[in-house]
């Protein structure tokens, strides 16, 4: 039997309720023979032998070699990632729906009263009010406290400005392109994956499996 197969690695997996590993797990793969393909997602590729929550690592060289084990005549082109990071949980996960939604109210506050304060120093240091009071003396020709023909439309479009910015709105986006935050998110995710991973497979290297 000789075809050819294209296999994808994840760069990040979570696996829960079982210890095993197969390729399905944590691959996308394609092949010409249908049946090959469907057989390859189901072979097994380790045990995690974890007590308790962790990561393991797995690389595309194990996932060839498990293959190979099978189907020695397959040629297997890797086209995804090197490694994937598995987030290992013995026993499912439940969603405890009211500590989710004291970390979502904790956040939320922090957010608001550290984007406020942050908001207000910087018109602090700026001047931002005497600067109103120049430009209303310039257009008018009049000294007043209060210009607040141009306080209120700068409130208003400081407002506008945030949502454009963060490209979000009442729980969903103005446009398809990914915000400010989740472009930091993925950059952090990425990251920690990749770290992660390194000290995992230096781990492996050293012989400490814990």
């Amino acid at each position: 039997m000789s075809s050819d197969i294209y296999v994808k690695l994840s760069k990040k997996a979570e696996i829960s309720d079982r210890s095993e590993v197969y390729v399905s797990d944590v691959a996308e793969d394609v092949c010409a023979d249908m049946n090959i393909s469907e057989r390859v997602r189901d072979i097994k590729l380790m045990d995690i032998q974890l007590k308790k929550s962790g990561f393991v690592v797995i690389s595309v060289t194990d996932v060839i070699k498990a293959i190979k084990e099978v189907y020695p005549k397959l040629v297997i082109n890797s086209v995804g990632a090197s490694d994937v990071l598995i987030k290992y949980y013995p026993v499912k996960k439940k969603l405890n729906k009211a500590w989710f939604f004291c970390k979502t109210a904790f956040i939320s506050i922090v957010f608001f009263f550290g984007s406020s304060t942050a908001i207000m120093s910087f018109h602090t240091d700026a001047q931002l009010r005497n600067i109103f009071i120049n430009i209303y003396k310039l257009l008018f020709g009049v000294n007043t406290d209060k210009p607040l023909i141009i306080e209120i439309p700068y409130a208003f479009g400081l407002v506008v400005g945030i949502i454009v910015f963060f490209n979000h709105f009442a729980g969903k986006n103005i446009t398809e392109d990914p915000t400010p935050i989740e472009v930091q998110v993925s950059q952090y995710e990425t990251q920690t994956v990749e770290t992660l991973v390194d000290i995992i497979s230096e781990r492996k290297k050293s012989g400490d499996t814990e």
